[in-house]
């Protein structure tokens, strides 16, 4: 009788050993799916403030590109407005 008291009591520290390293690991994987978590919304923060400085980019370059075509504008106009001057300035004497 004694021994399957044992027994029972041996078989009983295991399933608790069992449980709590179960529990212990369940633990574990719960800690690193937060961990995980936390790290993919990191990438998702870095991703959005990337996509939001290329297009801040972007719109600078557009209008650099503007400014550019204004300016050339302006000086394929500039001889033409000089001619025009000088065409006035001429007739006035």
């Amino acid at each position: 009788m004694e021994m399957s008291v044992a027994v029972a009591v041996g078989e009983t520290a295991v399933v608790a050993v069992v449980t709590v390293v179960t529990m212990a690991v369940a633990v574990v994987e719960a800690a690193a799916a937060v961990a995980a978590a936390e790290a993919e919304a990191e990438v998702a923060a870095a991703a959005a403030e990337a996509l939001a400085e290329a297009e801040a980019l972007a719109e600078a370059e557009a209008e650099a590109a503007a400014a550019a075509e204004t300016t050339d504008r302006s000086r394929r106009a500039l001889p033409s407005a000089n001619n025009v001057l000088l065409v006035l300035k001429c007739k006035k004497k």
